[in-house]
Formats: structure tokens, C-alpha cells, sequence
């Protein structure tokens, strides 16, 4: 969750961001709050809102002196409009100015306030910056907006504060955070992220990964025992907590560009390929081309079917083709499972009339079943030869990855990206955690 220049005329800090998708951060005694607008696939004329909201402290205009805000716009975006909102000011009290780079094409708008005392008592503001992607830009899935924040305080001493955070593509980010309710974060809020990392499954959590939830859970637990806490500390706390968390939840499933996920839909034999290697290469599809003569070299497939052909989890037919956009049954993806997940016990397996001893799955049906890593369709069918769905894929990889979903934090604190998800359904938190949220 990741650059830029800024010239400011006193000595000021330099406190550089690299944003997500949304998050709240921390410049001493100043809050900043950029929403972003969550990203799938952007195409050229889409339009994008940006929000950036500042809470200032408590007599602002006996502790500051001057605030400098300068935004950095990804070249891929061009702003049409801007405007401060939530105060009132003159037009005299602040200066808003929109600059093109002619060099990289990047677009910035920076806003000065030099007399925090024309305030007059407004604590909260806000910059509103309209963009549109330029022309000849498809397919997009990652903006890398930035900005600088500077200021004084009434000592002319300038604080320093930096923090690197990496924005990822796709629905949701590293460093996300939740709405907290008017930008108001409480030891509640802490104490249910503290509970969510604690409660992690690290069976298959590297010693790093374990080490990062440690080191987040160290700060979020102390801050809960600290008696004069302040907005800033907890905000920092949930940061780095959510920070955390997302960078060992990774999504191995995502949504389509029109915003839906389909969770009833099934799954070809190219997405599944996709998925596999997402999964087995912390969340990147590798490089490489497969022998199979209908996968076109450079597709999106053509990566991660190489990388199954090479781990021999998926094969291909006589005739030297893979068929990726043959879909997927129930009965193939189980044997997928046990290449996968290396089973080997039957011990316990369940019995299907519709599966018999003679069927080319039974042996790999038995043992899925016998593991609790799937489950029949209804009493006594397992139903081999139907499609699986994509909403029974993501409860089936969260069992084998050791992420199973935290119901309640999932839904106080998630966001759900995907107009066609019903928080009625019954796959919901396993879609969402499926999708990294």
C-alpha cells in the first residue's frame, strides 16, 4: 500500500504517502482521511471522485500557523474540477492551485492556508478533486495517487512524521480501513481488530507473517491498557493492525469488471488454473507459457496453466489441449484438492449414492469428504458431474487455507465490493474473505 517533490517556503516537514484504496492516517496532531473510490478495472472517460477530509486539533489557530497539502495524481488521471468544503473561508484565506507535469503528465493541485486563524473555529475540511482517465487508458487496476502534508506549529517547529503504504489492484488494499462513524475511532474499534489478529489461524503463516501479527498485536494491546490514549494512537494501532491482517489474507478471488462476483456461477478450467497459482505464489499469477496447444501464449491463463502443468495439480486431454474455458465439475475440482492438499486418508469419508465404487473420482471424493473440505450438495449427493460455483470454491479454499471467516468482523468491518452479494447469503463472509476484505 507507495514519490514526489514539494517545495514549501519554511522549514516544514515532508510527510510522504503513497494511498490505498481508503485510509486514515496520522500527521501529529493533524487526521487525514483520503477516500479513494475502490478500483476493479477503470476505462478511459470513467470519472473518479476524490475526498480528502482534514480534522485539525483543538485550538488549531494557537497551535499552527500554516498548513501546505499538496496531491500527486497517477498519470493515467486528469483532474476536471476541485473545491474545499467544511469551512469557512474566503477566498483570500486559502490559494488552490492545478499544475500539469510536462514531463510524466502527472497532475497536482495543492492547497495553502497560511493564517490557520481565518479558521475561525472550524476544525474539519475538506478537499474534493474530480478526475476523469485519460484518453487511450484501459483496463486500468492500480492508481498511485500521493501527497504531502506540511505545517508549523506555533514555536515555528515543524513536525516529522513519514510512513510508506502500498497500494494493491483490485478490490480492496492493503492498509484499508473501515469507516469508523465520523471519523471517530474508540478503544471498542481497537479492541475488535486486536481480537480479529489474535484469532488468526497460523498454520500456514510464515515465521515473517507470524512476526508482523505479533509486532501489530504488541502496539494494539498496549495502547488498550495505555490511560490517556488519543484518536491518533488508536488510529496508528488499527493501521498497523489492518495493515497486518491484509498482508497475510491475500484475494485469490476477484470480481469481474461489472462490479459483480457471481458467486453462483461456475468456474472454467482457466480461472481455476489462475486461482491455484495466485494461491501458491503469495497472490501473483507467475510468468511462463504451457505446452498445451489451444492456451495462446501471453493470455491472462497462460502463466498460471504453465505453473499447474509444472506442479502436475492439472492436466490436460489426449489430444494436447487444456480447454480453458471448458468449466469445471465438482468431481474434477475435488481431485484438484488432493493433488493440492496432499490427502491421502479415506478414514471417515462420506458415502454418495450417486457416487459408486467404480467412479474414475470416488477415491478423491472420498478423501475430501473424509478431510471436511467438501461436502455434498444435499443428503446423500455429492453431485460429481455438476459444475462447481464459484461461491463453493471460496468456502472450500478458505477451509484448506486455514481462513475461516471472522462472521462477526467481517460484517461490522468489511466492505463489500460486489453489487450481486447478498449479506443474506449463505457463502457471504466466505466471499468476502475469499476477496481479501
Amino acid at each position: 500500500m507507495k514519490k514526489f517533490q514539494i517545495s514549501a517556503g519554511l522549514c516544514l516537514l515532508f510527510f510522504i504517502l503513497l494511498l490505498p484504496v481508503q485510509g486514515v492516517f496520522a500527521q501529529g496532531d493533524i487526521l487525514i482521511d483520503w477516500k479513494q473510490p475502490a478500483l476493479k478495472e477503470a476505462q478511459e472517460g470513467d470519472s473518479f471522485s476524490y475526498k480528502l477530509d482534514i480534522y485539525l486539533p483543538a485550538n488549531t489557530d494557537k497551535r499552527l500557523l500554516e498548513l501546505n497539502l499538496t496531491l500527486r495524481f497517477d498519470d493515467k488521471l486528469d483532474v476536471k474540477d476541485y473545491r474545499l468544503e467544511g469551512a469557512n473561508l474566503q477566498e483570500g484565506d486559502y490559494k488552490i492551485l492545478h499544475s500539469v507535469n510536462q514531463t510524466n503528465g502527472k497532475n497536482f493541485i495543492s492547497l495553502s492556508i497560511h493564517d490557520l486563524t481565518s479558521l475561525a473555529g472550524d476544525k474539519d475540511l475538506s478537499l474534493v478533486v474530480d478526475t476523469v482517465v485519460k484518453p487511450g487508458k484501459f483496463n486500468v487496476t492500480r492508481f498511485e495517487n500521493d501527497y504531502v502534508l506540511s505545517y508549523l506549529d506555533s514555536n515555528q517547529k515543524p513536525y516529522h512524521e513519514q510512513k510508506v503504504v502500498e497500494t494493491l489492484p483490485g478490490p480492496g488494499s492493503e492498509g484499508d480501513l473501515p469507516e469508523p462513524g465520523q471519523g471517530t475511532y474508540t478503544r471498542a474499534m481497537l479492541q475488535d481488530y486486536v481480537n480479529a489478529a489474535f484469532s488468526l489461524d497460523r498454520r500456514r503463516l510464515s515465521q515473517e507473517e507470524a512476526y508482523r501479527i505479533d509486532a501489530a498485536l504488541y502496539l494494539g494491546r498496549f495502547y488498550l491498557v495505555k490511560s490517556d490514549l488519543s484518536q491518533g494512537e488508536i488510529q496508528r494501532a488499527i493501521q498497523e493492525l489492518s495493515q497486518a491482517m491484509d498482508a497475510v489474507r491475500p484475494a485469490y478471488l476477484k470480481g469481474y469488471p461489472d462490479g459483480t462476483f457471481r458467486p453462483k456461477h461456475s468456474m472454467t478450467r482457466a480461472e481455476v488454473a489462475s486461482m491455484f497459482a495466485r494461491v501458491m505464489n503469495g497472490g501473483e499469477v507467475p510468468s511462463g507459457s504451457s505446452s498445451f496447444r489451444d492456451v495462446p501464449r501471453g493470455s491472462w491463463y497462460d502463466g498460471a496453466v504453465a505453473y499447474m502443468e509444472e506442479s502436475q495439480l492439472v492436466r490436460g486431454y489426449e489430444d494436447g489441449t487444456y480447454r480453458p474455458n471448458k468449466t469445471i465439475s465438482r468431481a474434477e475440482f475435488a481431485s484438484i484438492v488432493v493433488k493440492f492438499s496432499k490427502l491421502s486418508s479415506q478414514a471417515g469419508a462420506k458415502t454418495f449414492k450417486d457416487v459408486p465404487q467404480g467412479h474414475w473420482a470416488a477415491g478423491n471424493i472420498a478423501k475430501v469428504t473424509a478431510a471436511g473440505l467438501m461436502e455434498g450438495r444435499s443428503e446423500g449427493v455429492f453431485a460429481p458431474n455438476d459444475q462447481i460455483t464459484r461461491q463453493e470454491v471460496a468456502t472450500v479454499m478458505n477451509k484448506i487455507l486455514y481462513r475461516q471467516p471472522n462472521e462477526a468482523f467481517l460484517r461490522k468491518y468489511a466492505e463489500n465490493p460486489f453489487t450481486d452479494l447478498s449479506e443474506e447469503a449463505w457463502s457471504y463472509t466466505n466471499i468476502l474473505e475469499a476477496a481479501g476484505q
